[in-house]
């Protein structure tokens, strides 16, 4: 395992840290058997590594991870012990570790090679005491490494400093490796358990063609009073919500997990389609007894002949909306790439937004690029601040000063038409109305291009 080549063993829903192995300097080589460490930390943490702890030599090899979305300050870290190396010198390097892990909840991965079923001397009995002592607790007590004609040893481990979240740890026993994998569960923050769940979104609107039809219908008959009432462009946004309300809003708002960012081959009709799916299975499942286990067969049918011809829909919806994403795309292969990545599962992460500002966690994208440039405009006046020889760095000048002065006498406007404002409405891209959806003010443009 090698950090250039992680992207080679990834996991849907994790990202990926891996330690470089050992590079041996008298061979000019890396280590070409039992050296390299990862993790897999989930998208729903914020993390950095810490490089404090990210050792690599012949004695210990070692990644550790802060994650920063948790109420307490969480460390996580994978270590391995080459079997070669001595357990004395390792026992200096981990307790270094641990010393600094204080203060903040731990949980310790990772192959000793240090058997704690049967401890045979003082270097591990040292290792032992290391642990204790420093506020850890070894979480597996049974053997995790076996091999024919070989005793059974306890070498591979997890350790932590917070044995109160623990909800429960073990050894899974398999056939594909002498090592058994290790497991650990714990309870996580509430605030954690959130952000792992899907946002549920309130739809209060239904903008499908026979209700946009209606709007259009709606604003064909009050004609007249976009003509003559509006006459400010906060009267017509008035009238117009008015006549959106009565033709698009719904009576009793839906929610749903489903969106746009999640799904967005999804239409209204689909999602309507598929709550009535849901009815017909949960009115077959009301005709099943303890007598008639099966349920009425006729409604069973029914329900099954549509979640049929539905999946088949939806596969279709989504297929098009790839054919249509590729096509839009012919010719910039960087895109054509990104869109077959997205359906290999390989499309890459957002780095997540998540800055210590002042000793206090900062979300809010525009408050981090804000810090950013207040902290590289102020440099030189920083720098002039702590130099006291007389050497003055020329501080930067504000934005203004590089702009050409401007001309408040050459600007030249046209009345505006039904026509031009008509193309213009056409060339909205979707997703970009912060109000109106695109589709409502296209499907009526005919109708109030005039009054606008």
């Amino acid at each position: 395992i090698n950090a250039c080549n992680q992207n080679l063993y990834q996991l849907d829903g994790y990202t990926s840290c891996y330690q470089d192995r050992l590079f041996h300097k008298s061979s000019n080589q890396y280590k070409s058997k039992g050296s390299g460490v990862g993790l897999y930390v989930h998208n729903s943490f914020n993390f950095s590594l810490d490089n404090r702890l990210c050792i690599c030599n012949e004695y210990i090899e070692a990644v550790f991870v802060n994650i920063t979305n948790l109420p307490e300050p969480t460390v996580v870290g994978v270590i391995y012990r080459p079997p070669s190396a001595q357990v004395r010198d390792f026992n200096v390097y981990y307790e270094k570790i641990l010393s600094q892990l204080e203060g903040k909840k731990a949980y310790i991965l990772g192959d000793f090679n240090v058997n704690l079923l049967e401890v045979s001397n003082n270097h591990e009995n040292n290792f032992e005491e290391i642990i204790f002592t420093s506020g850890f607790t070894p979480l597996i007590s049974t053997f995790t490494h076996e091999m024919p004609h070989c005793s059974k040893t306890c070498i591979d481990n997890i350790h932590t400093n917070d044995i109160d979240s623990s909800i429960t740890s073990g050894v899974l026993l398999n056939k594909i490796s002498h090592h058994h994998p290790v497991f650990f569960l714990k309870e996580l923050p509430q605030s954690a358990q959130e952000a792992k769940k899907a946002e549920k979104i309130t739809i209060q609107y239904d903008y499908s063609s026979a209700n946009l039809n209606k709007l259009c219908d709606e604003i064909d008959k009050g004609i007249a009073q976009f003509h003559y009432n509006c006459n400010s462009f906060e009267a017509f946004m008035t009238l117009f919500n008015e006549k959106i309300d009565i033709s698009c809003k719904l009576t009793t708002p839906k929610t749903s997990k489903r969106n746009s960012i999640v799904n967005p081959w999804i239409t209204a009709g689909l999602i309507n389609s598929i709550e009535k799916k849901a009815r017909l299975y949960f009115d077959w499942k009301k005709s099943r007894s303890a007598d008639n286990p099966d349920g009425n067969q006729v409604m069973y049918m029914a329900y099954k002949d549509y979640r049929k011809q539905l999946n088949s829909i939806i596969k279709m919806a989504k297929t098009n909306y790839y054919i249509g994403k590729f096509e839009k795309h012919s010719g910039n292969s960087k895109k054509t790439w990104q869109i077959i990545n997205e359906l290999r599962g390989k499309s890459k992460t957002q780095a997540k937004c998540d800055f210590v500002i002042d000793g206090e966690r900062v979300l809010c994208r525009r408050a981090i690029a804000n810090k950013f440039n207040m902290y590289f405009t102020s440099l030189a006046e920083n720098l002039n601040k702590s130099i006291d020889d007389g050497l003055h760095i020329q501080g930067i000048g504000s934005f203004m000063d590089y702009m050409s002065k401007s001309i408040d006498k050459s600007i030249f406007m046209e009345d505006t038409n039904s026509e031009e404002i008509i193309e213009t409405i056409k060339s909205f891209k979707n997703g970009k109305a912060s109000d109106i959806p695109i589709c409502v003010l296209r499907k009526s443009a005919h109708l109030i291009s005039s009054t606008l």
